[in-house]
């Protein structure tokens, strides 16, 4: 029962690892797209408003990414331990360094979407 427990477990890291590689993509896509178009027309209202998708994307990254880490530590924890729950709660883990927050300043995320960031800014706002 334990090593369908692990198995489980991998099978969610894999998962949620493969959406936050999937968000960049598109992430980087759409930011394409918003400096192509803006830049051939003229007056588009709101021009801070072409970041909304960027940050969205980000928060959505670093939501997967600190629950990939998440289970990542009930991972271990499930492995040190001799279960009886075999919850795949991982609530526990999502506090701290862990945090959606301290995940979206982390030097693996921050600088992915600040550089999108930047790129829309001056390649269509300033």
């Amino acid at each position: 029962m334990q090593e369908k427990r692990l198995e489980l477990i991998q099978l969610i890291i894999t998962r949620v690892a493969n959406n936050s590689f999937l968000l960049k993509g598109w992430s980087l896509t759409v930011s394409t797209a918003i400096v192509g178009i803006a830049s051939k027309s003229e007056g588009i209202a709101g021009d801070y408003f072409m970041l909304s998708p960027v940050i969205l994307f980000w928060y959505l990254d670093s939501y997967y990414l600190s629950q990939e880490r998440a289970f990542r530590k009930l991972y271990e924890k499930a492995i040190t331990e001799q279960a009886t729950n075999y919850s795949l709660d991982n609530r526990e883990f999502l506090n701290g360094t862990l945090s959606i927050l301290s995940t979206a300043k982390s030097r693996t995320v921050l600088p992915f979407y600040l550089a999108q960031i930047l790129f829309i800014y001056f390649g269509f706002i300033s």
